[in-house]
């Protein structure tokens, strides 16, 4: 049986194009935050960065740079096409929301790079699991977000993934801070500097959760 795409943009593939794009900075530049992330562990535990590793971190604010451009394009060419006021309000806040979770990558990536963290070797499996939850939860969110555009019936395929791997990062956020402050040898001082860190690749998950919420009432919306 053929299924019907209802796609929010049908005439106007330029418009199109640059959302794909938008988003797909996003979803390569959650990868490249988890990688960078894990890389760091590997190689930099609590030392000094080289080119290499700063030139990673540099990826992400490009990104930054271009969707900033992107998103300013976006919003005057949904101002020059035909959609009702509200769709056009609640598109560009998405697209804001959205953008949000990239300026969160670049930032938390710049605290890693200024702060050195030093992360004990039993500690950064749970890092690991964490930042994937995390950046599993954006590409399912990116994924939600593809479908509100393109096909809207498919959109609570992804959300559901959006939810799941959110739980999933809390489970893991509360056995990494057990495990940190369970630590009677650590100071004080060290296990609060890694508690900013889990605490703020959790805080990607949530902000892609609040935007899932988001997009489900407007899923809503446009489906009445």
């Amino acid at each position: 049986m053929s299924v019907v795409k209802i796609s929010l943009f049908p005439k106007t593939k330029e418009l199109d194009s640059k959302i794909n794009e938008f988003l797909n900075n996003v979803s390569e530049a959650a990868i490249l935050y988890g990688n960078i992330f894990s890389i760091y562990m590997d190689k930099y535990d609590g030392k000094e960065q080289d080119d290499e590793f700063n030139n990673r971190v540099a990826e992400v604010s490009k990104y930054e740079t271009t969707n900033d451009r992107l998103r300013r394009e976006i919003e005057k060419s949904l101002y020059q096409n035909t959609l009702i006021p509200e769709s056009r309000t609640d598109v560009k806040l998405l697209l804001e929301e959205v953008d949000k979770l990239l300026g969160m990558f670049e930032r938390q990536l710049f605290d890693l790079s200024v702060e050195k963290p030093e992360i004990e070797e039993d500690l950064k499996p749970m890092f690991r699991e964490l930042l994937d939850s995390s950046v599993h939860t954006t590409e399912a969110l990116i994924r939600s977000v593809r479908a509100f555009f393109a096909n809207i019936t498919e959109v609570n395929d992804h959300i559901h993934k959006v939810m799941f791997y959110e739980k999933q990062g809390d489970q893991i956020h509360n056995r990494l801070a057990k495990a940190v402050f369970g630590k009677t040898y650590m100071p004080l001082s060290q296990k609060l500097h890694l508690k900013s860190f889990y605490v703020n690749i959790e805080k990607i998950s949530n902000r892609a959760e609040d935007i899932a919420d988001m997009l489900t009432l407007y899923t809503i919306k446009r489906m009445i």
